[in-house]
């Protein structure tokens, strides 16, 4: 059965209601791949829909108003797979596209290493790929923020070279014999993108897995530097959209002090729903208009992930007024507020973060420093 996207939206609302304790929902992504939701960005001359940024924004959005996680890891799948399908000439991507377009295939990728810290940040990468007599690889390491790890039908590791400079990107199925996911993810939201840590021990990959290879000097760029930041921002303002549906149904309630009418009639209730709807409409607007401007690459790096830092401000602010709205209620485990502002506090770190979009935002404004402080 083939279920729509806002099916699929109120499914894993229902299921998320339990995220404190269950955290990974195995059916959120059952039901994510039963709507072909993952196949949407795969290229047409791959027997794909070949559809864009906009449309896979708008599909983040719909699924992350109902579970920010299981947004977030579609989000991913879209950033990873887009950047495979531009980027890379691999003989493994017509197979990976015909997994997705058939089984609604997830793809996740992995670079960060607990021991070493953030590859955004120059950190290196000390899983070490070795090739072996037939030409295939053994991949041995550790892996953390591994999102969504038991969800995802292949993972991308992030490896370097054994025998050279250099580093490799390995598309690596699951299971494989020595792939392990370790259940080390206990934020205090995201709980259900499941990002957990994986250990490699001697897995063994064909030489076809070897999809991109990257420069012993560059950076370890988990996706294309545009998807990246605006598929983030996509899932932040689906949790603002959300948090604003919650508040409006709370505010079409019956007034509390005893007159007649409902509570949107009073003013404090109508204060706090236009100061949420001005920062709704600003992340909005934000987005809507990083989105029309990237398909005439009208967009640089630092401007969208500006977008993602300020659609993010924008959408905290706008479940802050969506929690006074409500009250001390939106506290309680049994509201969808408290889990959006788990959410939005954890999606908060998500690279890339904001000093380095203010340093990204200065070298555009003001040219390369010359003299470093």
């Amino acid at each position: 059965m083939t279920l729509s996207a806002r099916q699929v939206r109120e499914a894993v609302a229902a299921r998320a209601a339990a995220d404190w304790d269950a955290g990974f929902q195995p059916q959120n992504f059952t039901d994510l791949r039963a709507s072909g939701l993952p196949a949407l960005t795969v290229p047409r001359q791959l027997g794909g829909p070949g559809a864009g940024i906009a449309e896979a924004s708008a599909a983040v959005r719909e699924i992350a108003a109902g579970d920010a996680a299981t947004g977030l890891v579609l989000a991913m799948h879209y950033i990873h797979t887009t950047r495979l399908f531009t980027s890379s000439t691999s003989d493994a991507l017509p197979k990976l596209a015909a997994r997705i377009l058939a089984d609604g295939e997830l793809v996740a990728l992995v670079a960060s290493e607990q021991l070493s810290g953030a590859p955004s940040r120059g950190a290196p990468i000390k899983t070490v790929a070795t090739r072996r007599d037939d030409g295939g690889w053994r991949i041995t390491g550790s892996k953390t923020y591994a999102t969504g790890a038991r969800a995802a039908g292949s993972i991308v590791i992030v490896a370097s070279f054994a025998d050279g400079p250099g580093k490799g990107h390995f598309l690596v199925p699951q299971p494989a014999d020595g792939l392990t996911v370790l259940e080390t993810w206990d934020a205090a939201g995201l709980r259900g993108s499941d990002s957990q840590d994986l250990r490699l021990d001697d897995v063994c990959v064909d030489p076809g897995a070897l999809v991109e290879t990257v420069g012993a000097d560059g950076p370890v760029d988990a996706t294309q530097p545009i998807w990246w930041p605006l598929m983030l921002a996509s899932v932040h303002l689906g949790v603002a959209e959300a948090a604003r549906a919650e508040a409006i149904a709370f505010a079409a309630g019956p007034r509390t002090d005893g007159r007649p009418g409902a509570l949107k009639d009073t003013t404090r209730i109508r204060d706090r729903a236009a100061a949420a709807e001005l920062e709704y409409l600003s992340a909005r607007a934000l987005l809507d208009d990083a989105l029309r401007r990237v398909p005439d690459r009208d967009i640089t790096a630092a401007q969208a992930g500006a977008v993602k830092v300020l659609v993010h401000r924008h959408a905290t602010a706008v479940v802050d007024h969506c929690g006074q709205l409500i009250g001390a209620a939106s506290m309680r485990l049994s509201s969808p507020l408290q889990r959006h502002y788990r959410d939005l506090r954890v999606a908060l770190h998500n690279p890339p973060a904001e000093d380095t979009v203010l340093a990204w935002l200065a070298t555009e404004v003001l040219g390369p420093t010359e003299n470093q402080e």
